[in-house]
């Protein structure tokens, strides 16, 4: 009975039956389904970004990484063998990095190198797949020529000691070789064997890339490497450790973005608790009485707690309808914003995105559920908390 009376009259007083205080009720909903919406589309815009991210570094690369603290190795007979031959590799791939000093009519580069497996060779001499800032750098389009010295030939020419190098002519590769955007826009990409021999190391490598089938963890598999199939000469390292700047970079704003935009919560909630707070006051006449007539404090400030509760609830249900609404029409949102103020094909061809991605994790609205409700309780105890200190004698008296 109790506890039919404190919603009928949390309802009632959520919901007047007169004008007074009637937008109450829509007003907070509303602050509190715009503070989830928008840290629902933020963080899922963010988490899109990331996996977009993660999408790109493994196109062309390993999840796994085998290296070795020593440099360049030349490979033990059958390590790669084995390393194919692991449960949950799909391929083994060798590569070699350096840095090369690149130079196109007065134009130059000093770009990281990557050599792999598979590298294409042309037909005026081995061919160079540039990432799209070198490209643009050195203002090279595909077939064009490009001279290139590893800094070992740099140095050899420098100190003038022994042989001098010429420059090694390469052809500039197409755009449909891949690997000429996002992570790998700022490097270059040519066969194995020539890196390595153009560095002084021919037959030597930097390591192994490992790519895993699906629904293998990497971080798991590393660790089972490093346990005792792996050489003390080499180790594993997985992909998040291979970018720990950049994903820790990707978090740091995760979090930022989190915490500027769950104050719209806060605002909301504190608007809420505000509010009644001024219905407290102008009711403690009305709640004098209840109390006159056997109503407890506590049944009382219960009611006002119920009222927080609902405000809480209908707005994250709106809230959500309405951050599922603006992720469905981000693009056009996007769009319409850049073009108000003429920037968009240029924001677009930056980031090399074409549309905005966004990805919604299973734990992340959730989350903001309990941070929204948690808020709007939090804000109830404000009102609750001034019924409770009420006098009902002075109350009915003086209305205070």
């Amino acid at each position: 009975m109790l506890r039919s009376w404190v919603g009928y009259y949390a309802w009632k007083q959520l919901w007047p039956s007169g004008s007074s205080g009637r937008w109450f009720a829509p007003f907070a909903i509303f602050g509190v389904a715009l503070g989830v919406a928008v840290l629902l589309v933020v963080l899922a815009i963010m988490d899109g970004f990331q996996g977009e991210i993660r999408r790109r570094l493994l196109r062309f690369h390993g999840e796994v990484a085998v290296i070795s603290d020593g440099g360049a190795f030349s490979p033990e007979n059958g390590v790669l063998d084995r390393l194919a031959s692991l449960e949950g590799v799909e391929a083994a791939v060798p590569f070699y990095e350096t840095f090369l000093l690149l130079e196109k009519e007065s134009r130059y580069a000093f770009p990281l190198a990557r050599g792999s497996d598979g590298g294409e060779s042309g037909g005026n001499g081995e061919v160079i797949f540039l990432g799209r800032s070198i490209a643009e750098q050195l203002a090279a389009r595909p077939g064009d020529e490009v001279l290139a010295l590893s800094p070992r030939q740099v140095v050899a020419n420098l100190s003038g000691d022994g042989e001098r190098h010429l420059p090694l002519q390469l052809a500039s590769g197409g755009p449909t070789a891949g690997r000429r955007e996002g992570p790998d826009g700022s490097r270059v990409f040519l066969p194995l064997e020539l890196l390595a021999e153009m560095s002084g190391e021919p037959g030597k490598i930097h390591g192994f890339e490992l790519r895993l089938r699906r629904g293998v963890d990497a971080e798991n598999f590393a660790r089972r490497l490093n346990g005792g199939i792996l050489p003390p000469s080499l180790r594993a390292v997985t992909w998040m450790e291979s970018n720990r700047e950049l994903l820790s970079a990707l978090a740091l704003e995760r979090a930022a973005m989190f915490f500027s935009m769950a104050f719209i919560v806060v605002i909301a909630a504190f608007s809420m608790a505000c509010s009644l707070s001024s219905h407290v006051a102008g009711k403690v006449r009305e709640i004098g009485l209840l109390m006159a007539l056997g109503c407890g404090r506590g049944a009382i400030a219960a009611s006002f707690l119920l009222q927080s509760a609902l405000v809480g609830f209908f707005g994250i249900l709106v809230g959500l309808g309405l951050g599922a609404f603006l992720l469905s029409v981000r693009d056009g949102i996007l769009r319409g914003v850049l073009w108000f103020f003429g920037r968009g094909e240029r924001i677009f061809e930056y980031y090399d995105f074409i549309h905005l991605p966004a990805a919604i994790g299973g734990g992340v609205p959730v989350k903001i559920c309990a941070f929204a409700m948690a808020t709007t309780l939090l804000a109830g105890l404000l009102p609750a908390c001034r019924v409770l200190r009420l006098d009902p004698s002075a109350a009915l008296r003086h209305g205070y």
